[in-house]
């Protein structure tokens, strides 16, 4: 499940107002991973058992991140905000697999 209860933990700490980013931040981390995984599953399924993800499923990854880019909010570290999005895709595409 996305987030992870680490990841959590870890924007439970913060300020208010940083909280708030990272929580709109992951929430569109986890929306973008999971229509990409939905609409795909076929494909996404059979690249990770033939772990060829990047060559059948890189073009779509590659869309997803560009969207999922320019809903970071202002002021907000674009590499913790990518991580949560890596993340995001174990978890709905890799099934918890360490994949990106």
């Amino acid at each position: 499940m996305f987030p992870t209860d680490e990841i959590k933990a870890k924007v439970a700490q913060l300020p208010e107002d940083e909280r708030k980013k990272h929580e709109e931040v992951l929430m569109h981390a986890d929306i973008i991973a999971a229509d990409l995984y939905i609409y795909n599953q076929e494909l996404m399924d059979k690249a990770v058992a033939e772990h060829k993800v990047v060559a059948m499923a890189g073009h779509l990854i590659k869309r997803a991140n560009q969207l999922f880019k320019t809903k970071i909010p202002e002021g907000m570290d674009p590499k913790i905000a990518v991580g949560y999005f890596k993340e995001a895709l174990n978890v709905h595409i890799g099934k918890g697999q360490k994949i990106f």
